[in-house]
């Protein structure tokens, strides 16, 4: 529900920014969406699911009728539990571009922001995750402009995350109430995969 307002709240802004501007030729094309997706095998940190879901947001700055490529700026929630939201952009190509349909072939690189994970700061061999795992998605979308100011979008694509996995080795000093004061930890940075994403999308034009 608070994502819905939030979508209201950004659409009146932005209408009202876009009355202040005068030369309307050097404005790129902008759009409002409404995203919900699938996720097949989700895995981020030490989380795993089988399938999940996430509902977001985005503001796409485009300009087809000059240049092919454009950007999404996102935000999603949803995913796991453990997930805050996620934040980014995309760059995308369109590479079939007319006055019904276009396919788009992007790339998404985004930015978890997590609010359960592992800090097992208290014995060897304890383990410590990331609170913010970057990942990148490159994907498919193919986007029908069934009216001249909506679209539906469709969109596939597989998602990689990073993240920095931690293993304490050893704890060198303590605190009188028995805490660690000072560890050493052995850190193993690595890609891995996230899973396939599938969505289905509304985008409403603004300018």
């Amino acid at each position: 529900m608070r994502l819905f307002i939030f979508s209201f709240i950004f659409l009146i802004g932005f209408n009202c920014l876009q009355a202040q501007v005068v030369e309307d030729d050097m404005i790129p094309n902008a759009s409002f969406g409404i995203h919900l997706n699938g996720h097949h095998n989700f895995q981020l940190n030490s989380v795993n699911q089988g399938y999940t879901q996430s509902q977001g947001i985005s503001l796409s700055i485009y300009e087809y009728d000059r240049y092919p490529i454009g950007i999404d700026f996102i935000l999603f929630r949803g995913f796991h539990s453990s997930v805050d939201f996620l934040y980014g952009f995309n760059i995308f190509r369109a590479f079939i571009n007319n006055d019904h349909y276009r396919l788009k072939g992007g790339i998404g690189l985004n930015r978890f922001a997590v609010n359960d994970y592992k800090r097992e700061y208290e014995v060897v061999g304890g383990k410590i995750e990331d609170q913010f795992p970057d990942s990148i998605k490159p994907y498919l979308e193919l986007e029908w402009q069934f009216t001249p100011l909506v679209s539906l979008r469709a969109t596939t694509g597989y998602r990689l995350s990073n993240g920095n996995f931690g293993t304490v080795t050893e704890i060198v000093d303590r605190y009188p109430n028995g805490e660690p004061k000072r560890i050493n930890v052995s850190n193993d940075f690595r890609w891995y995969g996230s899973g396939w994403e599938f969505g289905i999308g509304i985008n409403i034009q603004l300018y």
